[in-house]
């Protein structure tokens, strides 16, 4: 049960129910030391651990970078409102791509102001503005800052000498066959640049809304439609396709026997109430739109570049580089192992779908290591694993020489050799008793590199040679090495008079 509440909690990536889910794990025996004091937790336990640290740090540099970012712009607009004591010449913020020039005036902080060469403004007038933080937004959110030309939306606004509330900037969007010069898409990816930087300082005095429909018995849910895109078409417009949300809806009025009305917020800004028929011919035509982007997707202009000078299986890809790589072939060795285990019934694949095997958690894992050391951990617990199946004895092995976790590693020592005399070193590295392997640190010697294993009587010989500055070793030592030489001679002197006798046996049979 705790580790399916692991899973649970990974999975959503909620930082409270992993919290939850980790106490839980830690009291019902996920978590806790071996015989040599060393910690150990679950593969799914260090998992959850990895990912609430992950989204504890996340969550503080969320709030760093709002702290930042209200702080940068309290500083712009104090700067603003000094410069709009002193006023001088504006120049615009950009250009669109359909020719509308956009400024921001420090000595008019309510209002984000669109000027339209009256030759193209079919309505006539030249300028227009915006005085919703939301408007702004919309805006912002309708530029295009790759250069590709999007669609816009029907503008209104008032003529000469400024626009109604919220007006937007004329005939937007992209008419049919328009195509966006090189010139005009960089142009606007410029503008909404410099919109985006100025955003914070251009809402800062500005509403945040604009007031619609709040007294009228508008809602904002109760119907399916509410918060769905549209797309609106105004044949005789020069630029005939907008798209918008609905974002609120006004039932039916039995007594007046009014229909429903669907209130649309466009991408430029604009709004507009429909009534039935029109908010479903909006939502049909948007439908249709999708759908002909699905069968007709946009072609990239840069071909997809391909080394041709080598077969296609011999091909390296930067995936198959670095940690991802090394991650994705683990990834692939266990997908191809996993059928082998799952058969022999290891355990590892889960047996049905209530049941979980370890092969989940362990696959977690893995995608969501970032070191080279935990994808090592995790392919040891592939190869135990394995190792349950084996039936032959297993060879000697010895996990690589630890470097922490005992005091007497990096610490100096002395040795004494016959004929050669005092050798000073650093004990580098030690492994803990396993199984009938008694525990041994390994001693790098400084005058020559010369490297050699401990037993745990030699190796406090050897520190505390060092430590009291002896010239020769004490005569526990001596007894001591004595006593190896001869043990070890012994040894060998029967591993020999055993080879001989087999080999004499051979030769007989022969």
């Amino acid at each position: 049960a705790a580790e399916a509440a692991l899973l649970q909690a990974l999975r959503a990536r909620d930082a409270e129910a992993l919290a939850a889910a980790v106490s839980e794990a830690e009291a019902s025996g996920h978590a806790g030391e071996t015989a040599d004091g060393r910690p150990w937790a679950s593969e799914a336990l260090k998992a959850a651990r990895k990912v609430e640290v992950e989204l504890s740090v996340a969550e503080v540099t969320r709030g760093i970078a709002a702290k930042y970012t209200k702080r940068q712009a309290s500083a712009l607009h104090r700067h603003y409102g000094r410069m709009a004591q002193a006023p001088v010449r504006e120049e615009p913020l950009g250009r669109d791509r359909s020719g509308r020039t956009y400024y921001f005036f420090v000595s008019d902080p309510h209002r984000l102001w669109v000027h339209v060469p009256r030759e193209e403004s079919p309505q006539g007038w030249t300028w227009a503005f915006y005085d919703t933080a939301a408007h702004v937004e919309a805006v912002l959110d309708s530029l295009d800052g790759r250069g590709a030309v999007c669609g816009g939306g029907e503008g209104s606004g008032g003529g000469d000498g400024g626009g109604g509330e919220g007006a937007g900037s004329g005939e937007g969007g992209e008419g049919e066959g328009a195509v966006a010069t090189d010139k005009g898409a960089l142009a606007e990816a410029e503008l909404k640049q410099r919109l985006r930087e100025l955003l914070p300082i251009i809402s800062a005095d500005m509403a945040d809304d604009e007031v619609v429909n709040q007294d009228e018995g508008w809602l904002d849910e109760g119907h399916e439609w509410v918060g769905r895109q549209v797309l609106r078409v105004f044949p005789e417009a020069a630029n005939p396709q907008s798209l918008g949300k609905i974002t609120r809806w006004l039932p039916p009025n039995e007594e007046t026997s009014e229909g429903a009305l669907f209130h649309v917020v466009h991408d430029d800004g604009d709004a507009e109430d429909l009534e039935l028929g029109e908010a479903e011919a909006a939502l049909e035509a948007f439908a249709q739109k999708e759908r002909d982007e699905l069968l007709h997707p946009p072609v990239l202009a840069q071909p997809h570049y391909e080394n041709r000078l080598e077969r296609k299986a011999l091909r390296i890809k930067p995936s198959a580089l670095g940690l991802a790589g090394a991650r994705d072939e683990l990834l692939d060795f266990e997908e191809w192992l996993a059928p082998l285990l799952g058969r022999l019934g290891t355990g590892w694949v889960a047996a049905g779908r209530k049941d979980e095997g370890a092969q989940e958690v362990w696959q977690l894992s893995c995608r969501a290591a970032t070191t080279v050391n935990e994808l090592a951990e995790l392919l040891g617990t592939l190869e135990e694993a394995v190792h349950a199946l084996q039936t032959a004895a297993a060879p000697n092995e010895r996990k690589p020489w630890r470097k922490e976790g005992h005091e007497y590693v990096g610490q100096q020592a002395r040795r004494f050799f016959a004929g050669f005399g005092a050798s000073d070193g650093r004990i580098s590295g030690w492994l803990p008793a396993e199984g009938s392997d008694p525990p041994l640190w390994h001693m790098v010697h400084g005058d020559d590199n010369d490297e050699e294993d401990l037993d745990e009587t030699e190796v406090r010989f050897a520190i505390a040679n060092y430590a009291e500055e002896r010239n020769e070793p004490t005569p526990e030592e001596a007894e001591y090495n004595l006593a190896w030489r001869t043990a070890a001679e012994a040894e060998a002197a029967a591993a020999a008079k055993a080879a001989s006798e087999g080999g004499g046996g051979a030769a007989g049979v022969g």
